[in-house]
């Protein structure tokens, strides 16, 4: 199983490096990433180097404008709600519907890989527009625990081996008879978004030294809505990564 497990992170990893490419514009370079939208179009960031040798990393209004060539309204409360706590928590700014961060050479992975994450998560919500549904998955999710006072914290940032910053949904304490325990909340799960997640556990594996520190990863999958693929139960095993299915969320209180 360990093999396994990392040659599939092996191969994530030869993925993402060959599905970029880079054009030179006027003002920016466009940076074409292997990440999609509910389009299935790949996103796409521009880079500024500013007078200050700084850098801007910006998505130059596509996020928003999409959403809205979509339909969706994301003035409702809730959404401004989201929208406003993803981007303080992976410390993005917006202008003018911009989304956009500042970062410095050495940084810039941080901080790009920060944007994607806070883009990735503002697109979700596409997945959740329809009239009959009173909050987004993520909020839902997070009131189920916090009422059944699961006792753990809520879009804390870890740091793995690589030095990039994880945002993680929600965390559980090491006991004296379980381990560590970190969930992330899922709407429409697929092989790709177990893959993504199958590195991000990697990483943060990867800084714990001893098998004694070693955390369990879970993604609490939304199955009401849309059926999770085999492909990536299948790819979850692999990385001993548990899948919760969201019908059957009382699951997640024997965690206490």
């Amino acid at each position: 199983m360990p093999n396994t497990s990392q040659q599939l992170i092996s191969d994530y990893v030869d993925w993402f490096k060959n599905k970029y490419s880079i054009k030179q514009l006027e003002n920016a370079d466009e940076i074409v990433t292997p990440f999609v939208n509910h389009l299935n179009d790949r996103i796409r960031l521009y880079i500024e180097l500013k007078a200050n040798n700084t850098i801007r990393i910006s998505d130059d209004g596509n996020t928003f404008n999409e959403l809205a060539m979509y339909g969706l309204d994301i003035k409702t409360n809730t959404r401004q709600k989201l929208i406003h706590n993803t981007l303080s928590n992976f410390g993005i700014q917006l202008d003018d519907d911009i989304l956009y961060v500042e970062a410095t050479i050495k940084d810039f992975p941080l901080k790009k890989h920060n944007l994607v994450q806070a883009i990735l998560r503002i697109y979700d919500m596409v997945l959740l527009s329809k009239p009959n549904i009173i909050s987004l998955f993520n909020e839902e999710a997070k009131q189920y625990l916090f009422d059944n006072e699961l006792g753990g914290n809520f879009d804390i940032k870890m740091t793995g081996d690589s030095g990039l910053e994880h945002q993680i949904d929600y965390s559980l304490g090491p006991t004296k008879s379980r381990p560590e325990i970190l969930i992330q909340f899922i709407n429409n799960l697929s092989f790709g978004d177990v893959t993504k997640e199958g590195f991000i556990y990697d990483d943060l594996n990867k800084k714990r030294k001893t098998s004694k520190n070693q955390v369990r990863y879970i993604l609490v999958a939304n199955d009401i809505d849309n059926k999770i693929p085999d492909k990536a139960i299948t790819a979850a095993q692999a990385l001993q990564i548990d899948i919760q299915p969201w019908s059957q969320k009382e699951e997640l209180l024997k965690l206490k």
